[in-house]
């Protein structure tokens, strides 16, 4: 829940009359884990100015112990082709290659990259093969197996 506007960006506090008490869920974070990307719960229609996901320093949320996350998960970068191609990969923090192989540059956002979401209509098949086949190993990895299949 945001609870106060006193450390998040302007532009957000802009707008702080419409957003303290609001609730939502944490769906990222950004600058360094110090702003959170928080997505209002309820319609759209509901949401100042039609926008959803606001960015709201940690300090300004009340954030409850039985939703906060166990274990971050693996992120990749949103990166498109030199092609200019509509699909998108998805491209791992250390590399300009994405899951699939081809080369795809980052879209830098003021000195972030947006995420990679498997779910979105022009994600790219064999990045999203690719992640769940990673986060099936990381499965298998915290249950102690070193491979996704039982022995």
């Amino acid at each position: 829940m945001i609870k106060q506007m006193l450390h998040s960006p302007s532009r957000t506090r802009y707008l702080a009359s419409c957003l303290i008490g609001r609730k939502g869920i944490v769906v990222g974070l950004l600058r360094d884990g110090t702003l959170a990307l928080v997505e209002l719960d309820g319609d759209v229609d509901e949401a100042p100015y039609g926008v959803r996901r606001w960015s709201v320093h940690l300090d300004d949320l009340e954030i409850y112990e039985d939703a906060a996350p166990t274990k971050q998960p693996e992120r990749h970068r949103l990166g498109m082709t030199e092609s200019g191609s509509e699909v998108v990969h998805a491209v791992p923090a250390d590399s300009t290659d994405s899951l699939c192989g081809e080369a795809a540059k980052p879209l830098p956002v003021l000195g972030w990259s947006m995420p990679f979401v498997p779910t979105a209509s022009r994600a790219c098949p064999e990045c999203v093969h690719e992640m769940e086949q990673l986060a099936q190993m990381a499965a298998g990895a915290s249950h102690g197996r070193s491979s996704p299949r039982p022995r």
